[in-house]
């Protein structure tokens, strides 16, 4: 029984996170205490904290809302996912040139995020 309440909770705090990044409801850095109460046990306390890897490109700004549009469409749509990418797999989006890097970079070195690719010459 244990198991089974905190798998639901853990897939409630997943629930809850995606809502509060999905609509904005948290900021970056911001730290939120939801207590849950399930019948017949205990409350519990969850923590959800927004990371900076679950911040959207359209959040982060940048490159143009076009060079964004690209990378969603490659699967390609929070801070958390460009940095698992290398420059050459960026780079071989259609449309993703050295000058749309160049702006990513500069937006992601503002918020303090590094990346493998990010230290490499894009010149």
């Amino acid at each position: 029984m244990k198991e089974v309440l905190q798998k639901k909770q853990q897939e409630l705090k997943e629930i809850i996170t995606a809502w509060m990044r999905d609509n904005n409801r948290l900021e970056l850095g911001e730290t939120i205490v939801i207590e849950i109460r399930v019948k017949s046990a205990e409350p519990v306390e969850v923590e959800i904290k927004r990371d900076i890897d679950d911040m959207t490109l359209f959040e982060l700004g940048g490159p143009s809302e076009s060079r964004i549009y690209l990378l969603k469409k490659n699967g390609i749509c929070t801070v958390g996912q460009i940095r698992n990418k290398t420059q050459k797999d960026l780079l071989k989006i259609r449309g993703i040139g050295k000058g749309s890097l160049r702006k990513l970079k500069n937006r992601l070195n503002k918020l303090g995020v590094k990346t493998d690719w990010m230290c490499k010459n894009i010149f």
